[in-house]
């Protein structure tokens, strides 16, 4: 993947327009900008118009910006080689090109939740706010649809990767201990395995754990609006309605 100091840079350029603003006769004349992923026998390419990744991602208009003398604005060709595993962006890439598209039938398995939260996390690497806030509002609703609960895994690794203060975090956090203090039996051996793995997480969970008791919230699946969206780069949101936020 591209150096810190080459990501600070890319992620300092302007916010991510809407997707509707990109039109077919757009990208259809943009050169098309190879994405290797991946190391040794696990690289896989993905040709992506150069237009689709600008629009949406700080980071490739940053680093394929015409204006600077990076490599990867000459060869039209950016190596994220530090990426173990294709399948986020393999997420990353069908939402880009709508083909399929995943995060509108919640009974769709393309992908499994755990790759949708490695997406979640590439996604914010790449300054890609609109593909974070699809995930989350998928997720939201698939978990929802399967009466199924974030898992402590799922938060140790978005504190893991410095996302404890993205509100994704703060959304699994607060269904985890919504649905752990009513059932608490099934999820006991995974709350003690958590407390020794991860301190962080855990004061997180108790520190929520204190504030549910002293007033309960609804179920954050069952929100709607603008809720647990990343707008830090000044995308619009397609889900206010009348500047108001909603509930069920």
């Amino acid at each position: 993947m591209a150096s810190s100091s080459s990501a600070e840079a890319a992620l300092e350029s302007g916010p991510v327009v809407k997707k509707a603003e990109v039109s077919a006769t757009q990208f259809l004349k943009s050169p098309i900008v190879t994405v290797v992923v991946g190391q040794g026998d696990k690289v896989q390419s993905f040709p992506i118009y150069k237009d689709l990744l600008t629009a949406h991602s700080r980071f490739f208009r940053g680093c394929l910006n015409s204006g600077n003398n990076w490599k990867e604005a000459q060869t039209n060709v950016v190596n994220l080689k530090e990426e173990e595993s294709c399948n986020a962006f393999e997420v990353i890439a069908s939402w880009l090109l709508r083909e399929p598209e995943p995060f509108k039938d919640i009974d769709c398995k393309t992908y499994t939740l755990g790759s949708l939260v490695d997406a979640y996390r590439l996604a914010n690497y790449l300054g890609m706010e609109q593909l974070k806030n699809d995930l989350v509002d998928y997720q939201r609703a698939r978990l929802r649809a399967e009466k199924q609960s974030p898992a402590l895994s799922m938060l140790h690794f978005l504190e893991s990767h410095g996302l404890s203060q993205d509100p994704f975090y703060d959304f699994a956090l607060k269904t985890y201990v919504r649905n752990y203090l009513s059932d608490k039996s099934s999820r006991c051996m995974d709350f003690c395995e958590e407390a020794l793995r991860n301190g962080q997480v855990m004061r997180d969970v108790l520190t929520k754990i204190h504030e549910y008791t002293c007033k309960k919230w609804l179920d954050p699946c069952k929100e709607t609006g603008c809720v647990y969206h990343d707008h830090s780069g000044g995308s619009p949101c397609s889900a206010i309605r009348g500047g108001k936020r909603r509930r069920k």
